[in-house]
C-alpha cells in the first residue's frame, strides 16, 4: 500500500460540560478555536458526525474523520519517542527498562481541538510547564517507518551511594 492510500481513522468526542452548547457553524459542526493544518485536514474528511446524551446527562458530539496520511503536516522542530517493538525487546531491557538516546525519535502531526461554548469559555490548552510556551497537543500521531529496539545489553543496575552490595561485605569485621 503506498503512503498516499494510507488513512488514519480518528474519533474526537466533544462533551459540553457546561451545557450551554459548543459554538458550530451553519451546518452544525463544531468551530475550533485558532484550527492548526492538521484540525483543518481533519475537518475536510469527516465521515460521520452524530449526537448523543452521556451517562451523566452532558451532550457529547462525536466526530469521526479518515484522514489521508500522507496530508498530515508534521511539527517542525519538535519530536518524540519512537513506538517500541515489545516483542523483540530482551528480557533484560524488559527488566531494566528502556532508555531512549536522543536519536530513535521520529516526527509527528499535532492537533490541537479546542472549541468554545455558547458561554465564551474555551476548552483549557495543556501546557508542559506554565514559564514555557510549549503546549501539549490534544492527539499526536507519530510518522514511524519500523519500531525502536534497543541495541545490546543494559547497563548494570547502579545502587545508591553508600549502599553496600547485597550479601556480606568483604573486609570487615
Amino acid at each position: 500500500m503506498q503512503d498516499a492510500e494510507r488513512k488514519l481513522l480518528i474519533v474526537l468526542e466533544i462533551v459540553d460540560v457546561a451545557g450551554s452548547g459548543i459554538e458550530s457553524d451553519d451546518s452544525g459542526t463544531p468551530r475550533f478555536v485558532d484550527p492548526n493544518p492538521n484540525v483543518k485536514i481533519f475537518l475536510s474528511y469527516l465521515v460521520g458526525e452524530y449526537r448523543y446524551v452521556d451517562s451523566n446527562n452532558q451532550s457529547v458530539i462525536q466526530m469521526v474523520s479518515e484522514v489521508p496520511v500522507a496530508k498530515l503536516v508534521a511539527e517542525k522542530g519538535w519530536s518524540i519517542t519512537a513506538p517500541v517493538d515489545w516483542k523483540n525487546v530482551s528480557p533484560a531491557w524488559r527488566k531494566h527498562g528502556i532508555e531512549f538516546p536522543p536519536g530513535p525519535t521520529i516526527g509527528y502531526a499535532a492537533f490541537f481541538f479546542r472549541v468554545r461554548d455558547k458561554r465564551g469559555s474555551v476548552s483549557e490548552e495543556k501546557k508542559a510547564d506554565p514559564k514555557q510556551d510549549f503546549v501539549f497537543p490534544d492527539l499526536m500521531v507519530g510518522f514511524a517507518s519500523s519500531a525502536y529496539v534497543p541495541e545490546g545489553e543494559p547497563p548494570p543496575d547502579q545502587k545508591p551511594s553508600g549502599e553496600e552490595p547485597s550479601g556480606r561485605a568483604e573486609g570487615r569485621d
